[in-house]
C-alpha cells in the first residue's frame, strides 16, 4: 500500500468506479483523468499523484492542458427541473467528485479557487444547483465567487460544507465513516446563496403600491369599483376614492361625526388620484359621479321650466308696476308697491369651477355642498397665483383651507353685494399628473397646508385590453340608489331656521377603536419631518370623515349599520383606509422627491424585479421605451452596479472571439433567496408601461419576486 491510498490502493473516501466514472484511468503512481469544456469536449489532462514527492504539487497538468470540468464523457443525465432534491453537485478537484459518484449522485468537479465559473455556468444554466466546498478559507471564497457566477443563471443555487474536522467531502467519507445517507443529509441542509447586502442608500426606498382595501367600502360602492376596475381596466385604487369623494359629497352638511362634545368632523373628503395622461381617468371619474351628473341635469330642467314661468311673473310685476307707478301719479302716495318675484335658482351637486367667487354662487343656491369634480386638478393649482399682479396669489389657497372644515367662505364682489355662505362643504374628486404635484409639494401650496389635506393616491397604470360587455347594470343601479339615499339626508333647522347637520356620535365599541387610533397615530408623529406630521395630523380627521361616509353608506344600502350612531364596524373601515391614504401618501411624498438618477434607478430595477431578479443589456432594451440601444442599456445597468443596487454575472462565450456576455442581478431578498433567469428575453404581452417604463406583470416560477 502506498502512502495516501487504502487498503485497495485507492485514495481514501473513494472507489475505483468513482475514477472511471469520470473518465479517469490508473497509471502507475496516480490516477489521470481528462478535464472538458461545457460542450464535453476534452481541453486538458490532469494527474493527481499518490504521493507527490516533498515540495511537489498533489496534481499536475499535462503540458498545454488547460483547468476544464470534470464530469464523464458522455454528459450529464437529463434534467426534468422539477425537484430540488435532486439537484447537481459541484465539487472541488477530481478526488471529492469521485467520492460522490462511489455513491451513485451526479456530480462535477470544478477546479475552484474562483476559476472555472464561465464553463460551469454554460453547463448548469437552468438547473439546481449545489455546491460542497472545502471547509477552509480558501474554500469558502472559491464557493462564494462560484455561487456568484452561478446566480441567475442556475434555477437555484445552494451551498454547503464538510462538518467541522473535516477538510473535504473525501476526508469525511473516509476518517468519519460518512455515508450516502450521511451525504444526503448534508445536501438537504444546504443553504440557498444570497449575494452580500448592499449598503443602505441614503434615501428610503419608495414602497410598493398596496392594494386599496375595496372591501372597507359599502358593498354598492365596492362592486361598483371592481366592476368598474375591470370593466375600464384601471386599478381599484383609482375607483375606490373617487368613490369615497361622491359618496362624501352626497352626504354633504346633513351629517356630521361627533367625536365629543367640542370636536365634530363634517362629511368632506379631498381626494387626488396621481396619474399620468392617458391612464383612464376621465372614465373613472364619470362613472363614479354619475348620479351627481343625473340629478344636475333634472336640476338644470326644472330650472328651465322655472325660468320659463319667472319671465311671465316678471313681466306680470313690470306690469303692475306701470299701474302702481300710474298711482303714484295721482297723489296715491300709500299704495305699496308690488313685490318683485324672486328669480329662481338652480340646485347644484357637481362643478369644475376653481373659482372661489364661482364657487360661493352655487353653494349660496345649494346649502348641502358640492362635489368640485376635475380629472385635471392642475387649474385648481393654477387658479391660486391668478392674482399674482395684486399680490394676492400668496394667500389665496389658505383661503381655501376653510372650506376642508365646512367653514363660512366670504367673498367680496365689485358689482353685488358680499357674498356670505355659512357652512361652505366643498369636496373633491380630482386627478393631478404627477409633475404638477411634485411642484406643489415644494412650493407654498403645502406651506399653506393644503396639500397635505389631499387624500392621495398614486395606483399603478395597468396594461388597456378590449373587454367585452362592461359594467352589469344591476351593479351600476345599486351604487347609485345608494348614492341618492345619501342625498335624500334631509338637514336639520337651528332655532332661527338655519339648516344645520346632525351629529352621529359613536357608540361605545367605536370610540375605544377611535381612541387607540388617535393614540397611536399621535405616538407615532413623534420624530417625523415637517411634511410627515403635517399629512398625519389631517390623516387623524380623514379617519373619522371615512367612518361617517361609510357608515351612511351601509345604511343607505341596508347593511345591517345602526341609524343613529356610527357603529364600530363602520369606524374599522374607516380607520383601515385612512391608514392606506397614510401610506399612499407616505410612498408618493419619495416617488415624487425622487431626483432623475433616483427616477431611473428605480424604474429600472422594477424592471428587473418583475423579469424574475436579472436582466441583460437587450432584454432591458426591450422592456424599456427609454433605452434605446443595447449599450445605453448596458450603461444604466453599470450605474446600478455603482450604485449598489446589484452586481454583473458573466456567462460563457459563444464561440472563439465572441464577445463575452454578462447579465444584471439583483442582491438576494429576503424571503425568496432562489435566482432565475427569464424563460424568454422579450418583453410579453403583459406588460405595464408606467412613466415610460415596460414594467412586466409577469414573474417565472421559482423567480424572485
Amino acid at each position: 500500500m502506498s502512502d495516501g491510498l487504502d487498503a485497495n490502493n485507492m485514495p481514501p473516501g473513494t472507489a475505483a468506479h468513482g475514477w472511471l466514472a469520470i473518465g479517469g484511468e490508473r497509471i502507475e503512481g496516480g490516477w489521470r483523468y481528462p478535464e472538458r469544456n461545457a460542450q464535453g469536449e476534452r481541453i486538458g489532462t490532469l494527474t493527481r499523484w499518490d504521493a507527490p514527492a516533498e515540495g511537489q504539487p498533489r496534481y499536475t497538468a499535462a503540458k498545454g492542458g488547460k483547468r476544464g470540468l470534470i464530469f464523464p464523457a458522455d454528459g450529464l443525465p437529463a434534467y426534468s427541473g422539477t425537484s430540488l432534491r435532486d439537484p447537481i453537485l459541484v465539487a472541488e478537484g477530481a478526488s471529492d467528485t469521485a467520492c460522490l459518484h462511489t455513491f451513485a449522485f451526479t456530480a462535477v468537479g470544478a477546479p475552484m479557487a474562483g476559476r472555472g465559473g464561465d464553463e460551469l455556468a454554460a453547463l448548469l444554466r437552468d438547473r439546481h444547483v449545489v455546491l460542497i466546498g472545502d471547509n477552509d478559507t480558501a474554500g469558502r471564497k472559491s464557493v462564494e465567487s462560484l455561487c456568484a457566477a452561478l446566480v441567475g443563471v442556475c434555477d437555484s443555487v445552494r451551498f454547503t460544507f464538510p462538518p467541522d474536522g473535516h477538510k473535504d467531502l473525501r476526508s469525511w467519507v473516509a476518517d468519519g465513516g460518512a455515508g450516502d445517507a450521511d451525504i444526503a443529509r448534508l445536501i438537504e441542509e444546504a443553504q440557498n446563496y444570497m449575494p452580500p447586502a448592499t449598503a443602505t442608500p441614503e434615501r428610503p426606498p419608495v414602497p410598493e403600491f398596496v392594494p386599496f382595501p375595496t372591501d372597507a367600502l359599502p358593498k354598492a360602492a365596492a362592486d361598483l369599483v371592481r366592476a368598474g376596475a375591470d370593466s375600464l381596466q384601471v386599478d381599484p385604487g383609482m375607483l375606490g376614492p373617487l368613490a369615497l369623494a361622491a359618496m362624501a359629497s352626497a352626504v354633504g352638511n346633513s351629517r356630521t361625526i361627533a367625536l365629543h362634545a367640542s370636536w365634530h368632523e363634517p362629511s368632506v373628503l379631498w381626494v387626488a388620484v396621481v396619474a399620468p395622461s392617458g391612464s383612464g381617468k376621465s372614465p373613472a371619474l364619470e362613472l363614479v359621479t354619475r348620479p351627481a351628473e343625473r340629478r344636475d341635469a333634472a336640476a338644470l330642467r326644472e330650472h328651465k321650466e322655472a325660468l320659463k314661468q319667472h319671465a311671465v311673473e316678471v313681466a306680470q310685476h313690470e306690469k303692475a308696476m306701470r299701474g302702481w307707478e300710474r298711482g303714484s301719479g295721482k297723489g296715491n302716495l300709500t299704495a305699496t308697491p308690488p313685490t318683485a318675484p324672486e328669480a329662481p335658482v338652480c340646485d347644484r351637486h357637481l362643478t369644475n369651477d376653481t373659482t372661489l367667487e364661482g364657487l360661493a354662487a352655487m353653494l349660496a343656491a345649494s346649502p348641502r355642498g358640492l362635489l368640485l369634480a376635475c380629472d385635471e386638478l392642475a387649474a385648481w393649482f393654477g387658479s391660486f397665483g391668478r392674482y399674482a399682479a395684486n399680490g394676492r396669489a400668496a394667500g389665496e389657497a389658505s383661503r381655501w383651507l376653510p372650506l376642508h372644515r365646512a367653514s363660512s367662505l366670504r367673498v367680496d364682489r365689485r358689482t353685488a353685494p358680499p357674498l356670505l355662505v355659512e357652512r361652505a362643504a366643498v369636496c373633491i374628486a380630482g386627478m393631478i399628473q404627477p409633475s404638477v404635484l411634485a411642484a406643489a409639494l415644494t412650493g407654498t401650496d403645502f406651506d399653506s397646508g393644503l396639500v397635505a389635506r389631499l387624500l392621495l393616491s398614486m395606483p399603478p397604470i395597468p396594461t388597456r385590453r378590449w373587454q367585452p360587455g362592461g359594467i352589469p347594470p344591476m351593479v351600476e343601479r345599486k351604487y347609485s340608489a345608494m348614492v341618492e339615499k345619501l342625498y335624500a339626508l334631509e338637514l336639520d333647522e337651528d332655532p332661527h331656521g338655519t339648516a344645520v347637520p346632525r351629529a352621529l356620535s359613536l357608540d361605545e365599541q367605536a370610540s375605544h377603536l377611535w381612541a387607540d387610533f388617535y393614540n397611536s397615530l399621535n405616538a407615532n408623529m413623534a420624530g417625523q419631518d415637517e411634511r410627515a406630521r403635517a399629512m398625519m395630523a389631517k390623516i387623524e380627521c380623514a379617519a373619522a370623515r371615512l367612518a361617517l361616509v361609510v357608515h351612511l353608506g351601509r345604511v343607505a344600502a341596508c347593511e345591517g349599520a345602526i341609524t343613529g350612531v356610527v357603529d364600530a364596524d363602520s369606524m374599522e373601515r374607516g380607520i383601515r383606509l385612512a391608514n392606506w391614504f397614510r401610506r399612499e401618501a407616505e410612498r408618493t411624498y419619495l416617488r415624487l422627491a425622487e431626483g432623475d438618477d433616483d427616477r431611473e434607478a428605480r424604474q429600472l430595477l422594477d424592471i428587473v424585479r418583475r423579469k424574475g431578479g436579472s436582466v441583460s443589456g437587450r432584454e432591458l432594451v426591450q422592456s424599456s421605451r427609454k433605452v434605446k440601444t443595447v449599450k445605453d442599456a448596458e450603461a444604466a445597468l453599470s450605474r446600478l452596479v455603482d450604485a449598489g443596487h446589484g452586481q454583473w454575472v458573466y456567462l460563457p462565450q459563444r464561440g472563439p472571439g465572441a464577445p463575452k456576455a454578462r447579465r444584471f442581478v439583483l442582491p438576494g431578498a429576503s424571503g425568496d433567496p432562489v435566482y432565475r433567469t427569464p424563460a424568454g428575453a422579450a418583453a410579453n404581452g403583459d406588460s405595464v408601461c408606467v412613466d415610460g417604463v415596460d414594467t412586466s406583470a409577469s414573474t417565472p416560477a421559482g423567480g424572485a419576486a
